[in-house]
């Protein structure tokens, strides 16, 4: 007898050794192969994470499903990782939550809404906000599952960094509702400039100006 159909959340990362395809392209395969009911990151090149919210009678059943409509879509993909999120209580949303985006009890509490740190202290401990505050968690949950899917590290001292519209990081994760897509967008920028400054602190040993060098007769 087959359990009762439920949802399953988790997490798909893979590297695509090779391939060319843009964004759009992995996103209009993914889809067409059955994979509507998953956030697509491509955050960092060459890697592909998804998370899906997909029903089926247990977890085992749900992931085989999806990796089969991924390799359909996309043959040359290689699973580096799948991640079970199942625990849907409050308390595993905030850590999450606090872990992916690197935030610190008041900045927790500031992104819940502006609860006080004794409120979000409580729910950590497994207590129970009223049911706006709990919409307002698990939205919260839904943005930080699509940034870590995507591969972005937490952002660190760039949280407070104005980077989209004059907006921090830390802002977006205050507003209300939240730009998902403008989160995602945060992400990226901030990988790229890590990228950006990785490269400018590699040193050429062979660039030497001419100022100051004196001529041997």
């Amino acid at each position: 007898m087959q359990g009762a159909v439920m949802k399953h959340d988790f997490d798909l990362r893979f590297r695509l050794e090779g391939s060319a395809l843009g964004g759009d392209d992995i996103a209009g395969r993914l889809a067409a192969a059955g994979c509507e009911d998953c956030l697509v990151g491509i955050g960092v090149p060459g890697r592909l994470g998804l998370h899906f919210t997909r029903e089926a009678d247990s977890m085992e059943a749900a992931v085989e499903s999806a990796l089969a409509d991924v390799r359909r879509a996309l043959p040359g993909a290689v699973l580096d990782e799948a991640l079970s999120f199942e625990d849907p209580h409050v308390t595993a949303a905030l850590e999450l939550i606090r872990r992916v985006f690197g935030l610190s009890d008041g900045e927790l509490a500031e992104v819940c809404g502006g609860a006080d740190c004794d409120a979000a202290a409580r729910w950590l401990e497994g207590g129970t906000p009223d049911r706006a505050m709990r919409a307002r968690v698990f939205d919260l949950r839904r943005a930080a599952l699509g940034w870590a899917a995507s591969g972005f590290a937490p952002p660190g001292a760039e949280l407070a960094v104005p980077i989209v519209h004059e907006r921090t990081l830390f802002d977006l994760l205050r507003a209300e509702p939240l730009d998902f897509d403008a989160i995602d967008f945060a992400g990226e920028r901030i990988a790229l400039k890590r990228e950006l400054s990785a490269r400018r602190r590699l040193v050429d040993p062979f660039r030497w100006g001419t100022k100051g060098m004196s001529r041997r007769g």
